[in-house]
C-alpha cells in the first residue's frame, strides 16, 4: 500500500540553532540553516521507519555548523538517507561504513523497506508530491543498491535476503522495474561473491619469480630475499583483502567474541603476531653464528624489499620481531652485521618508530601509491583514540529530550575505515607460487609461540655471557 501524506515539513530550529554539546562552536551557521530550510520546503515532511511516525526534526536529528549531521535517532538516520538537504554521497558512505554501531542490520533493511512503501504513490497525489516522493524512492534504490555492492551480509543472514527479494519483487517492481532487476542483480552477485582479493587484469606482466634450483627445498635459507618478500606480501594482501567495514567498529577486536565479530581482522592480527615470532624463531634457534648473521641480513633485506613493495605489514612483523627481547639481546650477531645492512636496519627503524603516533610512517603511507598493505595497529589506536574520545550517544537534555546516535563519532570512524578500504581494492601484480605460499601458510611458519620460549632458544644460541654460537663472522 502507499502512502505518506504531503504537506510541508514543520521543523522548529531553535534546537538546530546551538547544537548541544557543540563546544560553543563560533563561525557562520550557513550550513545549518540552509539544510533546515531544504527540510522544511519539502514537499513531502520526513517520515520516520522506525517508529512509524512523522520525523521531529528539531528532536531527533542535530546539525552542526555546516549543515552535517552530528547525531540522531536511528530512525532519523535512516530517513536522512532520503530526505532534502541532508542527503549526500559522503554522508551515505558513512552511514554504510558505521551502521552496524547503532542498528541491526534487519531493522535497516526494514526501514528502507517501509520507506520505500510510505513513499509510494497516492491516487490522490498533486504532481509536486508525486515527483517529491520519486525522488525520495530514488535515494532509498541508491542506498539498496550501494548496499548490496559493499555491505550486505546475506550469509550470516539469509532470512533477510529472503525478505529482500520478496519487497523486490512485490513492492518496487510495480513502480520501477529497471530498479527491481537491477537490485535483483546485486542480490544475486552478492550471494555468489566470496570475500577475497578482488580480482584484477594487469596490462604488464608481473616480475618472474625467484625461486631455488628445482628439487631444492622451499625454506627461509634457500628463497630470495626478494622472492620471499613478494610471496610475504600476497598472502598479507589476501589476508588484509577480506576485512569487512563492520568488523571495525566499537573495537570488536577486544571483545571476548572477537571471532565472531571480526573474523578477518582477528585472523589478520594473529597471523602478524605468527609471522613475527617464526622470524624470531628462525633467528635464536640458529646456533650457528655465521648462519645466525647471514639470516638476520636476509631479514633485513626482506624487510626492505617489503618497503619497497608498500607492504607496511610485512615490514612491521619483521621489526617488531629484530626488536624484541629474544633478538635485540643477541649482541654477538648485530656485531658481525655489515655497516649497508646497519644502515638499512636504522632507516626501517626511524619509519616504524611509535613517537609522535608513528608520525613516519604515517608521511610515507600518505605518499605511495596502491597497491598498498598497510600496518593495521596504527589504524586500531586510531579507531581506539576515537572509540574512547567521543561518547557513543549525545546525551538527551532540556531542549532535545531523546538520546541521539553520535553521528560525528560515525564520521571519524568512517574516515579511517574509507582510507582502509582504499587500500583493499588495488591487488599486487605478482605470481603466487604455490610452494612458498604452502609453506608459508603452514604449521612450520603460523603457530603460536610464547615470549618465554623465545627468550630460552635466544639465551641457548647465545648466553648471557657472550659464549655460544661456533663459526666465525659472517659480515653482510
Amino acid at each position: 500500500g502507499g502512502g505518506g501524506g504531503g504537506g510541508g515539513a514543520s521543523a522548529s530550529a531553535s534546537n538546530n540553532r546551538k547544537s548541544a554539546g557543540d563546544g560553543g562552536a563560533t563561525g557562520g551557521t550557513a550550513g545549518r540553516t540552509a539544510a533546515l530550510e531544504l527540510i522544511a520546503s519539502s514537499k513531502c515532511a520526513p517520515w520516520d521507519p522506525i517508529t512509524r511516525k512523522a520525523l521531529d526534526v528539531d528532536k531527533q536529528l542535530l546539525l552542526d555548523d555546516s549543515g552535517e549531521i552530528k547525531g540522531g535517532t536511528q530512525g532519523a538516520l535512516i530517513a536522512s538517507l532520503y530526505m532534502n538537504g541532508v542527503s549526500t554521497p559522503a554522508a551515505l558512505l558513512t552511514f554504510l561504513l558505521t551502521y552496524n554501531s547503532f542498528v541491526a542490520e534487519a531493522d535497516l533493511v526494514e526501514g528502507w523497506m517501509a520507506c520505500y512503501r510510505h513513499w509510494l504513490p497516492a491516487p490522490d497525489d498533486s504532481d509536486e508530491v508525486k515527483a517529491e516522493k520519486k525522488k525520495y524512492r530514488i535515494r532509498i534504490g541508491n542506498c539498496l543498491k550501494k548496499w548490496l555492492e559493499d555491505f550486505a551480509d546475506f550469509v550470516t543472514h539469509k532470512e533477510i535476503g529472503d525478505t529482500f527479494v520478496n519487497f523486490v519483487e512485490r513492492v518496487i517492481f510495480p513502480v520501477d522495474d529497471t530498479l527491481a532487476l537491477t537490485l535483483k542483480l546485486k542480490y544475486f552477485q552478492t550471494l555468489s561473491f566470496v570475500s577475497a582479493a578482488p580480482e584484477k587484469v594487469f596490462d604488464d606482466a608481473p616480475p618472474r619469480p625467484l625461486l631455488p634450483k628445482s628439487g631444492t627445498r622451499v625454506n627461509i635459507h634457500t628463497l630470495d630475499s626478494v622472492e620471499l618478500a613478494r610471496q610475504i606480501t600476497l598472502l598479507d594482501y589476501r589476508w588484509f583483502a577480506k576485512i569487512r567495514a563492520k568488523e571495525f567498529l566499537d573495537q570488536a577486536w577486544t571483545k571476548a567474541d572477537k571471532e565472531q565479530r571480526c573474523p578477518n581482522l582477528f585472523a589478520t592480527i594473529r597471523k602478524f603476531n605468527m609471522m613475527s615470532g617464526w622470524f624470531v624463531e628462525t633467528l635464536v634457534t640458529e646456533s650457528d653464528l655465521r648462519k645466525r648473521v647471514a639470516l638476520l641480513k636476509k631479514l633485513i633485506k626482506t624487510a626492505d624489499a617489503c618497503c619497497a613493495l608498500n607492504n607496511f605489514n610485512g615490514v612491521f612483523a619483521i621489526l617488531s620481531a629484530l626488536n624484541s627481547s629474544s633478538v635485540y639481546r643477541l649482541r654477538r650477531t648485530w656485531d658481525e652485521l655489515s655497516a649497508d645492512k646497519h644502515n638499512v636496519y636504522d632507516r626501517l627503524s626511524e619509519l616504524t618508530r611509535t613517537t609522535k603516533s608513528y608520525k613516519n610512517y604515517r608521511d610515507t603511507l600518505h605518499t605511495v601509491n596502491p597497491p598498498c598493505v598497510p600496518y593495521m595497529g596504527v589504524y586500531q589506536t586510531d579507531l581506539t583514540f576515537i572509540h574512547d574520545g567521543n561518547p557513543k550517544m549525545l546525551a538527551a537534555n532540556a531542549e532535545r529530550p531523546l538520546e541521539l546516535v553520535n553521528f560525528a563519532r560515525c564520521r571519524m570512524t568512517a574516515n579511517v575505515v574509507r582510507e582502509i578500504r582504499l587500500y583493499q581494492q588495488m591487488p599486487y601484480n605478482l605470481v603466487a607460487v604455490e610452494s612458498v605460499q604452502n609453506y608459508l601458510s603452514s604449521d612450520e611458519v603460523l603457530v603460536e609461540r610464547t615470549e618465554k620460549a623465545l627468550y630460552a632458544m635466544s639465551l641457548a644460541s647465545e648466553p648471557r655471557d657472550g659464549g655460544g654460537g661456533g663459526g666465525g663472522g659472517g659480515g653482510g
